[in-house]
């Protein structure tokens, strides 16, 4: 449910940014990348966020495999 929300944030917001492609004149000139590195910046941070943050959570948060000592164990 939560990866629809944030994949139609995305794409709002790239779609948000493209009529900055449409501009003419020197004023497009200088706003003709920002769309492009926006939709880039945009798709990189959403395969990060859905792919490689919940694969780094996998391997770094496992559980110990050797049992905790009890408390009283620990403090002498």
């Amino acid at each position: 449910m939560r990866s629809k929300a944030i994949m139609f944030a995305t794409v709002t917001n790239i779609a948000a940014y493209l009529p900055f492609l449409l501009l003419s004149s020197d004023t497009g000139n200088s706003l003709y990348s920002l769309p492009i590195v926006m939709a880039c910046s945009l798709i990189a941070s959403r395969l990060v966020s859905m792919a490689f943050i919940p694969l780094l959570g996998y391997y770094l948060l496992q559980p110990s495999t050797t049992p905790e000592q009890p408390l009283a164990e620990r403090q002498t």
